[in-house]
C-alpha cells in the first residue's frame, strides 16, 4: 500500500494544479475561491485512506503476484521484468536470459514459474526457456 506521506504530497500537487486551472479560468480576482480551496485540506485528509487504496491499484486488471526465473535453487525474481513488459491487460515475451535480464544457472534448461491474478482471477504456469509467455494464455 502506498504510504500516508506518499498519498498526501500526491494530492496536494494535485490541489495545486487544480488551483492554477481556475485562476486561468477566472482571472486574476479569484478571492473567493482561494477561501474555499482553504478548507480543502480537511477534505483531502478524509480522503487519503480511499485514495491510498486507488492509487495502488495496478493500470489494469492484470497484476503479476510473483515470477520467477531460473533452474533448481539457481533462480531470479522476475515479477519486476514481467510487471514492466505488460501491456494493458496482456503479456507476450519470449522467455531466455536476454529478455529475463541475466543467468541465474549457466548451461542449465530454466524455468519461468509465474502467478497473477488477472480480473480477480488468480492462476500460475511454469514456461520453458525458449518458449513465449502470453497472459492471458488465449493471445
Amino acid at each position: 500500500m502506498m504510504d500516508q506521506q506518499k498519498a498526501e504530497t500526491f494530492l496536494k500537487n494535485l490541489l495545486n494544479t487544480l488551483k492554477v486551472a481556475q485562476r486561468r479560468w477566472c482571472g486574476p480576482d479569484v478571492d473567493d475561491a482561494e477561501e474555499m480551496w482553504d478548507e480543502y485540506p480537511s477534505f483531502i485528509n478524509a480522503l487519503i485512506p480511499d485514495v491510498e487504496d486507488i492509487l495502488e491499484l495496478p493500470p489494469s486488471g492484470l497484476k503479476i503476484l510473483y515470477a520467477e526465473y531460473g533452474a533448481g535453487s539457481n533462480n531470479k525474481d522476475v515479477k519486476n521484468i514481467l510487471e514492466n513488459e505488460r501491456n494493458f491487460d496482456s503479456i507476450s515475451l519470449r522467455i531466455d536470459n536476454y529478455t529475463m535480464r541475466g543467468d541465474p544457472a549457466p548451461g542449465t534448461p530454466k524455468k519461468l514459474i509465474v502467478v497473477y491474478t488477472l480480473d480477480g482471477n488468480q492462476t500460475g504456469f511454469t514456461i520453458d526457456e525458449g518458449q513465449t509467455l502470453k497472459i492471458p494464455q488465449e493471445l
